[in-house]
């Protein structure tokens, strides 16, 4: 992905990035964030931003006896390298979770976030709803903040933006039923 973004810069002369991803995605949005210059804005969603944390959650969950057939510990693990995200210009940083998400436990993006704060960034944690059963799914939100990050908004009307998006979906949902 970074050489393809390296790519991209270099056919079309794009000079800066919005990367959005959504669940494993996202880490590899947050990889990024960690080792490019140029990555303006980052927007993750269900993020699987601390995958040794996630990793542990679920080996201690599993039902089957005996050990994984891989070492977690050798995993890439964005949160081991927030130290060197780029700080001049610092990039906008979202993360939009689900308190209730199923598959990515929210604690591991809670603690992804505090990380960022305590290396001194302002990262933007938005609280969304995902739909049931899982919980998870929230890319059109990841979307949608990357557009309006695009046309300049603020993190205020972003976070409109979304809360509007979780209203519109709860409503779809509940005439569904």
């Amino acid at each position: 992905m970074n050489q393809a973004l390296t790519l991209l810069k270099q056919r079309y002369g794009i000079s800066d990035f919005i990367l959005t991803g959504h669940s494993a995605g996202a880490q590899i949005v947050s990889a990024l964030l960690n080792k490019r210059t140029d990555v303006r804005a980052a927007v993750m969603t269900s993020a699987l931003v601390s995958v040794k944390q996630v990793a542990a959650f679920w080996e201690n969950r599993r039902e089957i006896p005996g050990s994984l057939l891989y070492n977690a510990e050798s995993f890439y693990d964005p949160v081991e390298e927030i130290s060197s995200i780029n700080r001049d210009p610092e990039p906008e940083i979202y993360v939009i979770s689900d308190p209730e998400d199923r598959s990515v436990p929210f604690f591991t993006q809670l603690y992804y976030v505090r990380r960022l704060r305590t290396e001194g960034f302002n990262p933007h944690h938005v609280y969304a709803h995902a739909p049931a059963p899982a919980r998870h799914l929230l890319a059109e939100h990841g979307k949608r903040a990357a557009e309006l990050i695009a046309r300049g908004r603020t993190s205020e009307e972003i976070r409109r933006a979304l809360h509007e998006l979780d209203i519109a979906n709860i409503s779809a949902n509940s005439v569904a039923r």
